[in-house]
Order: structure tokens, then C-alpha cells, then sequence
């Protein structure tokens, strides 16, 4: 079984091939074999910004924060804001998690920096009252 230093090096392995564009975001293949954007097409390099939380993703996180299952909780959240680097990481801490059977402590702080960042970029994106509800989803 690997060492929990091990599981948060390859975490952090991850995300930086996600950010150097090394491992891809949307199949996850290592290296990246999906078609390349078709010449005249523009790259999409920033994450998408979310318009809009639909209230059924509010109450799917709201629904996983009372399953006590917050890491799940904050990988919706990710992923309805677009934000495809930091919903990976939630899964991948989530998986940490079991194989652990508990949280260990520098995961708990390292998913509390990822979360803050979610934080961060929803009050930055999203209206006002979408943020407020987005926030207390949580």
C-alpha cells in the first residue's frame, strides 16, 4: 500500500500534467491523443465560466454535503463551474480517501486550499445571489 506522502506527490503530479496540458482533462488519456483544434478554430485555455447554477446541481451538492460526503460535494461544485483541473482532484482526493479509510490531515488541509480556490473563483464568476446559493450548498 502507498505511503499517504506518496498518494498527495502523485496528486500533485497530476494536477501539474493537467496545467502543463500533459494529461488530458476531458478523456484523461497521458499523453493527450485527442484531435487537435482544427486550424481557424480558437483553443480553449481558460476554464469555462458558468452562467447560471441550476438548482438540481445545488441540490445534488447539498444532497452529498449531507451524506457527509463533502469531497464529493466540492467536485460537483467544480464541475458545474467549468472547473475541470480542480474536479478531477476532488475525485482523485476522494479515492485517497477510501483507500485511507479516513482523511488524513494534509489531505483535509490540501482539499480546504483546493476548496477556498472553488470559493475564490464562484464569488469572482458567478452574480452575487448565484454565489450566495452556490456558497451555502456547501
Amino acid at each position: 500500500m502507498q505511503s499517504l506522502r506518496d498518494m498527495m506527490t502523485m496528486l500533485e503530479d497530476i494536477e501539474e500534467k493537467v496545467t502543463e496540458g500533459e494529461l488530458c482533462e476531458d478523456c484523461e488519456c497521458n499523453p493527450c491523443t485527442c484531435e487537435p483544434v482544427n486550424e481557424g478554430e480558437e483553443e480553449v485555455t481558460e476554464e469555462v465560466v458558468a452562467e447560471e447554477i441550476p438548482v438540481g446541481a445545488l441540490e445534488q451538492i447539498r444532497g452529498a454535503v449531507e451524506d457527509n460526503d463533502h469531497t464529493s460535494a466540492y467536485e460537483y461544485g467544480a464541475s458545474y463551474l467549468g472547473m475541470k483541473k480542480h474536479a478531477k482532484i476532488f475525485q482523485l482526493i476522494g479515492q485517497i480517501n477510501m483507500i485511507e479509510g479516513h482523511m488524513p490531515t494534509d489531505l483535509y488541509e490540501y482539499r480546504q486550499e483546493k476548496y477556498n480556490e472553488m470559493i475564490e473563483y464562484a464569488r469572482s464568476t458567478l452574480p452575487v445571489d448565484q454565489f450566495k446559493d452556490f456558497h451555502q450548498a456547501f
